[in-house]
């Protein structure tokens, strides 16, 4: 989460992924420090205080126990925001999976009924179980307390089809924002890449176009009709070249002991294939796996470092 310091980041993780209720109940502070005995007391302190400033833990305190603190309370945003890293799920995804159940059959108001519709845990039904009672009307949560569920049920008016269709909306709206940024993000990376590596074959070649393969400069030459090519030289030709074009020109058995780079070329061949898959996703517009999308940030961040880029 922006803003947390890691040391409130990791004791986020560590809450989410001790607290077995996915409620909001007390857990003693006394034990969690213990767990976290590794960090420094201070530090520890301070942590969850920041936690508690940003709206994640509210905290019970009193002077007669260790550092003040008798026990806390995870909020439903502490769920929302790192049970997906520690645990595995999706809070938003999980909180529109349950708001889509009750709009397709409202009998599933029983929250026994609808957990047992999802197949899930109760650790993971419960965040996302929660929200949906906090979008309805509060008169339609039944108020019965139950030992295992925020509530036993709710009951679904008409207005609350209305909210529950636009909790739907503002989540699939957040996650295409989230989704665009992070292309966005991924796509100036690899364009940061490409103007690294145009700038190498220039700084170390000038304007040297034999530089260039022929097969390769023919397509560069192609793509330039309309230009001036009497005034052609390697810094307006290196423009034409595609990333894939880029890389097998400079893995060239003349080329690559020129560029002095400290990495062998086995490396680079294989970070160039990485890179090379994830621009293709995102180019063609296809989700890249997981696999290709931290595989594709690694070679992002290694080019830019052999290429001496800062990022």
């Amino acid at each position: 989460m922006a803003g947390l310091s890691e040391d409130a980041r990791l004791l986020a993780l560590h809450i989410a992924s001790s607290n077995d209720t996915g409620r909001e109940s007390p857990m003693s502070w006394e034990e969690i420090a213990q767990s976290c005995s590794s960090v420094e007391q201070i530090k520890l302190v301070e942590a969850i205080y920041e936690l508690q400033q940003s709206g994640l833990v509210r905290l019970s305190n009193s002077i007669n126990v260790r550092d003040g603190i008798y026990s806390l309370r995870p909020a439903i945003t502490l769920f929302q925001q790192f049970d997906l890293e520690a645990n595995g799920f999706d809070f938003d995804e999980d909180v529109v999976t349950l708001a889509t159940l009750l709009l397709e059959d409202n009998s599933l108001g029983n929250a026994e009924a609808l957990h047992r519709s999802t197949g899930w845990p109760v650790r993971r039904f419960n965040p996302p179980f929660a929200r949906i009672l906090s979008a309805v009307h509060p008169g339609h949560v039944r108020q019965t307390v139950s030992p295992r569920y925020p509530s036993l049920g709710l009951s679904i008016g008409p207005g609350d089809i209305v909210s529950l269709r636009r909790l739907i909306e503002s989540i699939q709206t957040r996650e295409s924002q989230l989704k665009e940024a992070a292309k966005n993000r991924l796509l100036q990376g690899v364009e940061r890449v490409e103007l690294a590596l145009r700038a190498l074959l220039v700084d170390t070649f000038g304007n040297d176009l034999k530089t260039i393969p022929k097969t390769v400069f023919e397509k560069a030459k192609d793509r330039m009709r309309g230009s001036n090519l009497a005034a052609l030289d390697l810094v307006g030709l290196v423009e034409y070249l595609t990333l894939g074009e880029l890389f097998s020109t400079i893995r060239r058995k003349t080329i690559w002991p020129m560029l002095q780079l400290q990495e062998n070329k086995d490396t680079f061949s294989r970070r160039s294939e990485q890179l090379m898959k994830l621009r293709n996703c995102l180019s063609h517009n296809r989700a890249p796996s997981e696999v290709e999308r931290l595989e594709g940030e690694a070679a992002i961040i290694w080019f830019l470092s052999v290429l001496a880029v800062e990022t």
